[in-house]
């Protein structure tokens, strides 16, 4: 069963190296807030990934003291990489789908952390079982909290890229969750189920990043390229808003626009107002934004 769990474990490996690649990527041509924090995310997931894999490799390659030092080097890493994901998972998915957490869902999510990083310690220096089931039920904790927030917050979802790989992230832990309750009851199980959920994930968040890249050089290509109504299909703009919209986009005034389209500046105004309704902004620049968000 370790070998099989090593195979996969090392095509998971490859798989979040390229995750952490494009995140690099990603966070240069683009200058958005989760790029960098998905970095911070990815270089943590790299380091779980690498120490897992020594784990598994120290089981056959080395015997005795060596081991003995692998083995404890492997459970200071893997124990803190893993109680930071446990914590920062929570927020970078709130983060991510626009939702402001509770102050009592961060006090919790951090105390799952902790429990975890207390737990997991107690059983490295004990041979309690229960303890041991504790440790791999916590990370479930986790995961059912994340698939509960996409599912609760998925029709809020603005962006269209990120309600799909919230969509596959819910499909993916459905699956897990009772994988992980599984290992908790029968321990020898724990290394091939991590192997296998880390693979998931890392599949998935390698399809997210190449999406995203993808979107991004798009989107350089056409920062020199004038929109159009078709961009904005989603906030039902007419023809006549459209116009407005450009002429916006060009920095002209109320009374400009209203000349160069041959209109009074009271229906200019109307115009605007409507805009703003439709695309739930109160300024220019927020509207700008929006449009902006639009063709990303």
């Amino acid at each position: 069963m370790d070998r099989a769990a090593l195979l996969i474990s090392f095509s998971s490996l490859v798989i979040i190296s390229m995750d952490l690649s494009l995140s690099i990527l990603l966070a240069k041509r683009k200058d958005i807030g989760w790029a960098k924090w998905n970095i911070v995310l990815c270089s943590t997931l790299l380091g779980m990934a690498v120490f897992f894999n020594y784990k598994l490799l120290s089981g056959f390659l080395f015997t005795g003291f060596p081991k003995e030092v692998l083995d404890f080097i492997f459970e200071v890493v893997f124990i803190a990489d893993t109680s930071f994901v446990i914590v920062f998972v929570c927020r970078f998915v709130n983060w991510l789908i626009a939702r402001p957490m509770s102050k009592a869902e961060i006090v919790l999510t951090f105390a799952n952390g902790v429990v975890y990083l207390l737990v997991s310690v107690a059983s490295a220096l004990s041979d309690f079982v229960i303890l041991n089931q504790i440790q791999a039920i916590l990370p479930a904790l986790n995961i059912s909290y994340c698939l509960v927030v996409a599912v609760k917050s998925y029709g809020t979802i603005e962006n269209k890229l990120v309600r799909n790989v919230a969509m596959v992230f819910c499909i993916i832990s459905l699956s897990i969750v009772p994988l992980l309750v599984l290992c908790a009851i029968w321990t020898p199980l724990r290394s091939l189920t991590f192997a296998l959920v880390e693979l998931a994930y890392f599949i998935m968040y390698l399809t997210f990043m190449f999406i995203s890249l993808d979107k991004t050089e798009k989107n350089v290509e056409r920062r020199n390229e004038e929109p159009t109504l078709e961009d904005y299909g989603k906030y039902h703009i007419t023809e006549r808003e459209f116009d407005v919209i450009k002429l916006i986009r060009k920095g002209m005034t109320n009374k400009e626009i209203g000349y160069e389209l041959g209109i009074s500046v009271n229906t200019v105004n109307n115009h605007i107002a409507n805009i703003f309704q439709k695309t739930g902004v109160r300024s220019r620049i927020d509207l700008l934004n929006v449009l902006n968000e639009a063709l990303w």
